[in-house]
């Protein structure tokens, strides 16, 4: 009625107004034409308005399918938000401290067993044939002064488990080169000359007695900044500070908050305990008062058990495979850099698990094997300025060093985190019903041109209200017609009953199939199927009647103007 309604009005407005001003047009060929272009491009561009349609397929496999993507989706939309706690906003702490010493144990620590130990007991067991031309012999095991021990440069450090020293003299004139050769046997080295210049050499490796014993003692901290110049900072031996601006008005927290715990673990990510030697015992989790005087602390044989191997294990990895190698190397012959990687969490992230500390750093401790060496050259006689005479000994040490690595991840409940997590489960819980209307469309082959073409309806009312008055009033008349030829005898339509036998029916779907029955199309089971489910819809009161109502509520079921 209101489409009814706005036509009939448009039509006198546009006919009541007087002649059209294209009625007597100037040139009307020229008009006439400019009209049709803007007409045409007014309908290919502005007259069309895509939007989405809801379109209900009755398809069992396709919603199983669509049913487990929503599962699949919920799920992962659940784990990313609440396990992951995606409402926080992630950064990732950065060293604020990394205080290092060392300390070279006392005589009675450095253990009685040492001279009974392999590498003192039997060097020359430990021996390597690198290759034709070079070869690891160790003469004897030394222990060294506390000055030579380890190295420290900064964070630097360097323990030599074992070493070659090559001893100097060198001379220069006829005279002193022939005392040198002179006395070069007898200090046990080879003599050599070049010109008027001469020297005595003398070499041998030799292994540090107990670099195990050496105790690597630390304090460390961080350092985290988040939006909004909100700043935390920490350290294993104090209480965490919090600042909320650059002006650095760093505040101390209380309680828990202001606890970090440091706890020691392995590669597999067990505990493992270290620091046997310190007053509290060797222990894997250290609180701020078990660090605060010595720091976290522990012997080298200790960090190396932590990190599954002692310095006597093969280095199968480090053969040379040279023709003429004999033997394998160990660990305590190459060396080795030890790793200490720190990863800093506080309370609010995922990989948090201990309640009584507001940050606790996993500490894990690794090793990679490596030929790692260090050499320094130690004056007798410094070189004479006129002669270049001088007498040193340079040593290759083969030993330990430290790499230190920083991460970890910082939480903190953050607005804008918390909207990407509501906008991002919108898209993730809208994506199997785009996953299954592609699917629908363009995968299932002839089903599919058929779920396209009613997903993809042009929807014109005044054609579809056209269309649908046409069609009921041919379907009344069909009804009508049909059942005249059922209901011979009767002597006037509007008196008889409005219906028509199920088996009229039948058979007239019969004659309307009959060419796709005739080409084996369709075959008479199929068809029967078909039409039985056709007269169940038309009969709902299972009367074997189809009156007029049903038929016609039949005929226009998908129709998108209501009758």
């Amino acid at each position: 009625r209101h489409l009814a309604t706005s036509d009939r009005g448009s039509f006198q407005a546009s006919h009541s107004s007087g002649p059209s001003p294209w009625s007597q047009p100037s040139d009307p060929g020229k008009l006439i034409t400019m009209n049709t272009l803007l007409n045409m491009l007014c309908d290919s561009i502005c007259s069309t308005v895509q939007v989405p349609k809801l379109l209900s397929i009755k398809n069992q496999r396709l919603g199983i399918l669509f049913r487990i993507l929503q599962l699949g989706a919920l799920g992962w939309v659940a784990y990313n938000t609440f396990a992951m706690r995606a409402w926080n906003y992630i950064t990732v702490p950065l060293p604020s401290t990394f205080d290092l010493w060392l300390l070279v144990p006392d005589a009675d620590r450095s253990g009685a067993d040492v001279a009974s130990s392999p590498h003192c007991a039997d060097p020359s067991s430990y021996d390597y044939v690198y290759s034709d031309t070079w070869t690891y012999n160790y003469s004897r095991c030394v222990e060294l002064p506390i000055g030579e021990a380890f190295d420290k440069f900064g964070q630097n450090v360097f323990v030599p488990t074992s070493y070659e020293d090559t001893y100097v003299w060198e001379a220069r004139g006829a005279k002193d080169c022939a005392d040198l050769e002179f006395e070069c046997p007898n200090r046990g080295g080879d003599f050599s000359s070049l010109g008027t210049t001469c020297m005595c050499k003398l070499s041998e490796r030799n292994f540090v007695a107990n670099p195990g014993k050496v105790s690597l003692h630390f304090n460390h901290g961080y350092l985290v900044s988040f939006p909004g110049d909100f700043k935390v900072r920490g350290r294993d031996n104090s209480n965490s500070m919090v600042a909320r601006s650059n002006r650095g008005d760093w505040k101390e927290l209380d309680g828990k908050d202001g606890e970090m715990a440091t706890v020691v673990l392995r590669p597999d990510g067990s505990r493992c305990a270290v620091g046997a030697r310190s007053a509290s015992g060797a222990k894997s989790l250290w609180t701020k008062t078990d660090s605060n005087e010595d720091g976290i602390n522990g012997e080298l044989g200790e960090w190396l058990a932590c990190a599954g191997v002692t310095l006597d294990d093969d280095v199968p990895e480090l053969r040379s495979g040279n023709a003429g190698e004999v033997g394998m190397p160990k660990l305590r012959m190459t060396g080795f850099e030890r790793h200490f990687e720190l990863s800093y969490h506080n309370s609010n992230d995922v990989n948090y698990d201990i309640e009584r500390f507001g940050t606790v750093c996993y500490l894990t401790v690794s090793v990679s094997p490596s030929w790692n060496t260090a050499t320094k050259v130690a004056y007798t006689k410094v070189p004479n300025p006129h002669s270049g005479a001088a007498t040193y000994r340079a040593r290759k040490a083969y030993g330990v060093s430290l790499a230190v690595q920083t991460k970890g991840s910082f939480a903190r409940f953050d607005y804008n985190s918390l909207v990407n997590v509501i906008v991002n489960a919108v898209v993730l819980l809208a994506l199997p019903g785009t996953i299954i209307q592609f699917i629908a469309v363009y995968g299932l082959g002839l089903l599919s041109k058929i779920y396209k073409r009613a997903q993809s309806e042009v929807m014109d009312i005044r054609s579809e209200f056209s269309g649908l008055a046409a069609r009921m009033v041919s379907t009344v008349a069909s009804f009508r017609t049909v059942r005249r030829s059922d209901e011979a005898g009767a002597e006037a339509e509007e008196e008889a009953e409005e219906a028509i036998d199920v088996e009229r029916v039948r058979e007239y779907l019969r004659a309307a199939l009959a060419p796709e029955m005739a080409s084996g199309v369709l075959s008479e089971q199929e068809f029967m199927v078909l039409s039985d489910t056709a007269i169940m819809d038309f009969d709902a009161k299972r009367s074997s009647k189809v009156d007029l109502a049903s038929f016609l509520a039949a005929s226009h079921s998908q129709e998108s103007i209501e009758p």
